[in-house]
Order: C-alpha cells, then sequence, then structure tokens
C-alpha cells in the first residue's frame, strides 16, 4: 500500500476522526476544568471575605488588633434587637421597625419591609421568627430619617455573643455546650 492509498483509505479517515473526537473531549474537558476552578476559587474568596463583607470585621483577619474603623456603618448594623413594633401606617401593615444596639451602644432603627430577606444559617425564615435579644446582621441603605431600609437580615447562630464591654464589636465564638 502506498503513501497516497493510505490517506485515501477507511482506516485513515477513521483513524482521522477518531483524533478529532478525542481532541474536542479533551477541549470540553479543559473548558470545564477552566470553569470548576474558577467556580472554586470565587466559592474559596467568598467564603475566607464572608465575615468581613457582612458582619464587617477586621480587614487584617480575627487574630489582629480590632480598630474601631474596621466595621460597617450607615448601610448596615451588626447587634442584638432590643425592640420590635409593627409600622402603624395602613399602607404598610406588613412592615416592622427593629430596634438594633450597633458597635458604639447606640440604637439603630431598622425598617423590615415585605421584600426583605431574612436568612438563619442556609434558610430563609419569616419576619415572625425575629426575637427579642436575637443577634442580627443588617444589610440596607438609609433613608432620610435616619433609619436602615433593610435590605437582607441574617440571623446569627445563637452560639456567637457580644462580649461584655464591646458595644456591640463583632461576635466571637462561644462553646456550645
Amino acid at each position: 500500500m502506498t503513501l497516497k492509498e493510505f490517506f485515501q483509505s477507511k482506516v485513515f479517515s477513521v483513524l482521522l476522526y477518531s483524533i478529532g473526537i478525542v481532541l474536542v473531549v479533551l477541549v470540553i474537558f479543559t473548558i470545564g476544568l477552566f470553569v470548576g476552578y474558577h467556580q472554586a476559587r470565587v466559592s474559596y474568596h467568598w467564603g475566607e471575605n464572608y465575615y468581613r463583607n457582612f458582619v464587617g470585621g477586621p480587614r487584617g483577619g480575627m487574630s489582629r488588633e480590632l480598630g474601631r474603623n474596621d466595621f460597617m456603618h450607615g448601610h448596615g448594623v451588626l447587634g442584638p434587637i432590643l425592640k420590635m413594633t409593627w409600622l402603624n401606617d395602613n399602607t404598610n401593615a406588613f412592615e416592622r421597625i427593629l430596634i438594633v444596639q450597633d458597635r458604639d451602644n447606640m440604637e439603630k432603627s431598622v425598617i423590615v419591609h415585605p421584600e426583605t430577606i431574612i436568612t438563619k444559617n442556609h434558610d430563609t425564615v419569616s419576619i415572625h421568627d425575629l426575637q427579642i435579644n436575637m443577634n442580627i446582621v443588617v444589610i440596607g441603605s438609609p433613608n432620610e430619617e435616619g433609619q436602615i431600609d433593610a435590605k437582607l437580615i441574617r440571623i446569627l447562630p445563637p452560639y456567637f455573643s457580644f462580649p461584655p464591654g464591646s458595644m456591640g464589636s463583632p461576635p466571637f465564638h462561644n462553646s456550645r455546650d
């Protein structure tokens, strides 16, 4: 068999198609690896920065001395719920106002709307699950009255507490016993 006959044979065609299919599969596999790596990296970095982004923890990590400027201010609050009242306006019958003690021992007023997302662990919960003395993180936007219109409220686990005299500094982890 000559080289010209080999290139025109059925065996060569099948071999060429097989190599093409293997290359396509390898390219798809490589793209899948790249996408998976990217998703894992984003997830890892999000988890590493969760405390700082959502609770307002220190920029240098928990082992560093806590500074007064390392926490959120106007767009959120972290602390225990001191008081809960329903909004008296008949048009907003499902809105609630929470009074939350912030890190400076100041009371912040938080408006909870029906569209506010409230989470506990990984579950979305109802406004009725909020209780006095529950430690929460509120993320929202300030309004003209100096209140925070809550977009997201996260209920912190009960084993998180604020140390005495910390004035609402970030929670530390207590033992669960």
